[in-house]
């Protein structure tokens, strides 16, 4: 799958404003601003064709990549999972050596894949700013290159 760097806001926002997608994309967050999110120079949008992957460098050098994931119904499954290989791959082949992601409690769909050797870094802890409970995941380099996602790319 080839996804495509776009910053376009309109398409963004079409996404994020489906009431499947909306509630775990802004966690209850009433002021976000996704049009400045999607603008930012640290923040990398890869849109697929019902959604698509945002990467957010973390620490400045592109090492640490924080993932979102942000697709209509229309796009779970295949579409989704392709997005997130190349995504991954797009992350790594631009340097990062970790990739990073959360989950909220209760949305059990957007749990990373098995197959791609995501970690858990913990349990679900309270956020007290977003009134959610989130767990973390971690992907390193070093895992995905001996994952089966990997050696079925």
């Amino acid at each position: 799958m080839r996804l495509i760097l776009d910053r376009d806001p309109a398409f963004w926002s079409r996404v994020n404003e489906h009431p499947e997608v909306n509630p775990h994309t802004t966690l209850g967050q009433t002021d976000y601003d996704l049009p400045a999110f999607i603008n930012n120079p640290r923040v990398t949008p890869l849109r697929s064709t019902n959604g698509g992957i945002l990467l957010v460098d973390l620490d400045g050098a592109g090492q640490v990549v924080e993932l979102h994931i942000m697709f209509t119904p229309e796009g779970w499954g295949r579409e989704a999972l392709m997005a997130l290989t190349a995504a991954v791959e797009w992350a790594f082949g631009s340097g990062a050596q970790v990739i990073t992601t959360y989950q909220a409690r209760g949305t059990s769909r957007w749990t990373p894949p098995a197959s791609f050797r995501f970690q858990q870094a913990g349990e679900f802890q309270l956020h007290a700013a977003l009134g959610v409970e989130l767990r973390s995941w971690v992907l390193t380099k070093r895992a995905w290159e001996t994952s089966p996602a990997y050696r079925r790319r």
